[in-house]
């Protein structure tokens, strides 16, 4: 079976939630090695955002323009959790 678009953001969300890959192939009809080829080939191991801008909308999707960014849920949470780590650096 061919990896679509909807699969591999299904794989990069199973992965994210640290789910098996023989998991994830019984969930989504692959193979075990579809999978693994394919969390290798991307890097998705291991794989942390390192700031907020990360986890934002900066690309349009039909024309694939760079002009626009939209902070998602996840980068205002990302965000927020950053401040408060940061104050309570400061504080001790």
């Amino acid at each position: 079976m061919r990896i679509t678009k909807q699969t591999e953001y299904a794989i990069k969300w199973l992965v994210s939630n640290n789910t098996k890959i023989e998991d994830i192939a019984k969930e989504l009809n692959l193979t075990e090695k579809q999978v693994a080829n394919y969390i290798e080939k991307h890097n998705l191991i291991n794989q942390k955002p390192k700031t907020a801008s990360d986890l934002m909308i900066t690309e349009t999707s039909n024309k694939r323009n760079k002009n626009v960014a939209i902070m998602t849920q996840e980068a205002s949470m990302f965000g927020d959790q950053f401040r408060k780590n940061m104050n309570n650096k400061k504080d001790k």
